[in-house]
């Protein structure tokens, strides 16, 4: 009974900050101290002394800081790295007025800090707190409930209406929890299973091949991605949260059961748990590309019809690989969008980041595809609307849904028409904004069956007129309406040499095929 006790008390304060923390929210301002370490000028070096801000599109977006400390340097200074809007879709940290930097990860000799603040600019005065910037281990429950005892008198700002419904609720989940573990005890008892004494789970192998890490090149709600040198090769460290270990699994399972081996697909060297300061973390180590992901590439290139055709080329090639049952079960991707497509040195793309992916295999149960994965954005309606029929072709369509996003994507970039080409934008930024709720995306997609927008000038030209086609199948309301990833391909092979026959014969010598049926 004082075991429920402590669980019950730790709910509660959980709770409390919880809410105590939501009602800072209401206060954020969207603008930040902008610094970018790739792009750094003589007066930006440090927040401090930086007068770069940056809008956040999101009007809920906090401002971040991140430092990074290298220990294998002579003076082990504490540099920072970035500065700007967080944006991430979720943000899990409790927020303060003021940057206080705290611990983050600590990889072999770099360790990185970051702060989270909301405020007009409060992320140019970073405060250095030794005392939240040290590695703490987890907070035992005793700790915690002395943290509560110590700290009863509610903050000066609470409304009445908290005072009223925080207590009510913590006392329903306290009688709740007392409850389950009447019940639960009361069960262990009648079949007389032992309370303590159960043999811990055996520990995960831990596989420690020698790796230098370089810089972070990318950082998300899943971890971070490191640039890094593994047995002599340049290579991308994914380093994911314990949280994420069901998709490295899943990712692990998908390269290691049915080695995939194609041009299109990201290069795979291996998965492995690390052994960090006492805790587990889950790497995939794959081939590197500078160019990064396809979203980037677009945000920062305009591209002609030979980039557009490569790229797209590359990409159908790699799902018909994924799709298709020889030699290895098909594959359906469930995450496919522009941010899992990897740009190459010669312009076209590999897809990457598998840790949703479903194989359909003799053993495979299709039940466990059933559940609702995948960006919302590029959701396709039938997953949003929670109807995914049990055959395989199914769920391969959904992949083609979003495959038709993408492609709308490189076409958004290419600078061969008369249409304007502004900034980058995602699929229904327009419509639905930056970071869309399921809700937003069914009243776009499904109720109000929109779909993004197909200028005239892309139609009106003699090589994009059939491209544009074979977007409108792919993202077909219907799943069965939809094309196949080789039919894609087809078609684009089809208006590759189209393009071909349509230059004139001082350019055709610069579109001549390679292998692939690429243009060189």
């Amino acid at each position: 009974m004082c075991g429920c006790f402590f669980k019950s008390w730790t709910v509660y304060y959980i709770l409390t900050v919880y809410i105590n923390r939501f009602a800072l929210l209401e206060n954020r301002n969207n603008y930040c101290i902008h610094m970018d370490s790739e792009n750094k000028n003589a007066d930006c070096t440090h927040p401090l002394n930086c007068t770069v801000t940056e809008t956040c599109e999101d009007e809920k977006a906090p401002c971040f800081t991140l430092y990074i400390q290298n220990l294998s340097a002579t003076n082990e200074t504490l540099l920072p790295h970035s500065s700007g809007c967080w944006h991430q879709d979720d943000t899990h940290v409790f927020l303060k007025d003021e940057c206080y930097l705290e611990h983050q990860t600590t990889i072999q000799n770099f360790i990185t800090y970051i702060c989270l603040c909301t405020g007009h600019l409060c992320n140019k005065n970073v405060i250095f707190n030794q005392t939240v910037m040290v590695t703490k281990p987890p907070i035992e429950m005793a700790t915690m409930l002395q943290t509560l005892k110590q700290s009863n008198k509610p903050p000066y700002n609470y409304s009445k209406f908290l005072y009223i419904v925080v207590p009510c609720f913590g006392v329903i989940t306290i009688v709740g929890i007392l409850v389950y573990m009447w019940r639960k005890n009361k069960i262990i008892n009648e079949t007389h299973l032992p309370l303590i004494g159960l043999p811990p789970p055996p520990s995960p192998p831990i596989i420690s091949k020698h790796i230098d890490l370089h810089e972070i090149i990318s950082h998300g709600q899943y971890g971070h991605v490191w640039k890094a040198l593994y047995e002599n090769k340049l290579v991308a460290v994914k380093m994911m949260l314990p949280s994420e270990k069901d998709s490295w699994e899943t990712e692990r399972k998908i390269y290691s059961n049915y080695i995939l081996h194609h041009e299109n697909i990201l290069n795979f060297h291996a998965a492995e748990k690390r052994l960090e300061n006492n805790y587990i973390q889950y790497w995939i180590i794959t081939e590197f590309h500078q160019h990064g992901s396809l979203t980037d590439f677009l945000t920062f290139n305009i591209i002609d019809l030979k980039t557009l055709i490569n790229l797209s080329l590359s990409i159908a090639n790699g799902l018909t690989y994924l799709h298709e049952n020889m030699k290895k079960p098909s594959i359906a991707h469930r995450d496919f969008k522009s941010r899992n497509v990897l740009v190459k040195d010669n312009f076209t793309c590999c897809i990457s980041d598998f840790g949703s992916s479903f194989a359909f295999d003799d053993n495979a149960d299709k039940e466990k595809a059933k559940f609702q994965v995948g960006t919302k954005r590029y959701m396709a309606p039938e997953v949003l609307e929670g109807a995914i029929a049990f055959r395989t072709e199914a769920f391969l369509c959904i992949d083609i849904y979003a495959l038709g996003l993408v492609l709308w994507e490189i076409l958004s970039r290419c600078g061969e028409t008369q249409a304007p080409i502004g900034n980058y934008q995602a699929p229904y930024e327009n419509i639905v904004g930056l970071h869309p709720s399921i809700s937003d995306m069914v009243e776009c997609v499904c109720e109000r069956k929109l779909r993004p927008i197909i200028l005239p000038e892309w139609t009106e030209h003699p090589i994009l007129k059939e491209f544009c086609e074979t977007i409108e199948e792919c993202w077909e309301m219907e799943a069965d309406a939809r094309l196949s990833a080789w039919c894609v391909y087809e078609r684009l092979v089809e208006q590759a040499r189209n393009l071909e026959n349509h230059l004139n014969n001082d350019d055709i010598s610069q579109y001549k095929f390679c292998d692939s049926n690429y243009l060189c």
